[in-house]
């Protein structure tokens, strides 16, 4: 009787602070994607810093680069305009289209004239030069090029921006024919997709490039030309793609092993109800503290965590493998409980190397696997011996002796 009402209130202690943090996580928890956590921290680095913010942040992060080819170079340039015109209508999605040198945005230009004494090398700011350069503003002025100049005299007057504008334009780029970029073999025609995004929002690129292709599919065309979309955006949705993939693979594999071991080993279905509890408790705790330590939890974090604390399972199983008829759950647990938990400290301490790796998802990581081991150690100790009793699971039919 004493046992049983042990077990009662456990059980409802265990059930209260899992519904609590499943309420929290309910209202607090927030999902992010940023592939920037992942990245090395550039606080104490000022180049890696500018590195790391145009990564992220800057005209790189949300530019694209489209090819296309597999047709005659008169055909590939007609599709080339009809897709920037097609992608033009777009202004949700896109913030300018560029498939020729006239293309440009005027826009942008204006975004880098007060950057333009950064963007020209070389330029004397000396007394001597400084007053060479109004007295040739004067000629200027004096023979007719004023309507060009005036302008320049107060904001710009080394004419600096004019410089590199003059250098920007007549430096090699691609190849231009029937009135489109081409490749150097001019096979292929190019097209430079700006994405109407302020960072690196991987479900803004997966947007962007599914309304690229069927843009591209709408479009009259032969079947052999092909379409290419590359950039930093594209490739990180195919690493996130892939990273769903594999571990919704591995996941799908592993629950299929576990209820064939189970199936087979134990033949109880109750056993595998109660080997899910120490792994529903670790997520739970997990998730919480990843939550209120960094205010987001990464999906990735999220995905491979959750596929890391699968060695909670390994508690259970080994309490169900030592119990004995003669001895209650809880005495088996103690003859196994030193060698479990250095196993689980072990591993603990081994995942919060991770802490100070320098990127915030590893951060996050370890988080969330030392809290989950942690939690699956707690609740198989003083929680599951209390639900588990040697006739509620089944001897196993076949034991490896190694050695």
């Amino acid at each position: 009787m004493r046992i049983k009402t042990i077990s009662g209130v456990r059980f409802l202690i265990w059930f209260a602070v899992v519904s609590l943090m499943i309420t929290y996580l309910s209202l607090h928890l927030r999902i992010t994607d940023d592939i920037g956590q992942f990245m090395p921290e550039a606080n104490h680095d000022s180049q890696l810093q500018a590195l790391m913010s145009e990564v992220q942040n800057g005209p790189v992060a949300t530019t694209l680069m489209l090819r296309l080819s597999g047709a005659k170079s008169i055909e590939l340039a007609r599709l080339s305009t009809q897709l920037r015109q097609s992608l033009l209508l777009h202004s949700d999605v896109f913030q300018n289209v560029r498939n020729s040198n006239t293309s440009f945005e005027v826009d942008a230009l204006n975004s880098l004239f007060p950057y333009r004494y950064l963007l020209i090398d070389g330029q004397s700011w000396g007394q001597p030069a400084l007053k060479k350069m109004l007295e040739q503003r004067l000629i200027d002025l004096r023979s007719g090029a004023g309507a060009i100049t005036s302008n320049f005299i107060t904001n710009d007057p080394q004419l600096s921006f004019m410089r590199y504008l003059h250098e920007l334009f007549n430096s090699e780029g691609p190849i231009e024919k029937h009135g489109v970029w081409f490749d150097k073999e001019k096979q292929s025609v190019l097209l430079i997709v700006s994405v109407n995004s302020d960072s690196l929002d991987l479900d803004v690129m997966q947007r962007a490039e599914d309304s690229i292709r069927q843009t591209f599919s709408s479009l009259s065309q032969p079947s052999s030309i092909q379409l290419e979309i590359s950039g930093p955006g594209v490739m990180a949705v195919q690493v996130r793609s892939t990273i769903k993939q594999v571990i919704n693979n591995l996941s799908m594999f592993m629950i299929i092993l576990l209820l064939i071991v189970f199936a087979i080993a134990y033949r109880s279905m109750y056993a595998l109800l109660l080997a899910g509890i120490p792994l529903l408790s670790a997520v739970t705790v997990s998730l919480v503290a990843t939550q209120a330590i960094f205010h987001e939890v990464h999906g990735i974090v999220l995905a491979f965590g959750i596929t890391l604390l699968g060695v909670c399972l390994d508690y259970p199983l080994h309490l169900f493998s030592h119990l004995r008829s003669n001895e209650s759950p809880s005495l088996s647990l103690n003859r196994i409980w030193p060698t479990l938990l250095l196993s689980g400290a072990s591993t603990i301490i081994a995942y919060m190397a991770l802490f100070g790796s320098g990127f915030n998802g590893l951060s996050q990581l370890a988080v969330f696997a030392a809290c989950g081991l942690t939690t699956a150690l707690v609740v198989t100790r003083y929680i599951l011996p209390y639900w588990v009793s040697p006739a509620s699971v089944n001897p196993r039919v076949f034991a490896l002796n190694i050695g």
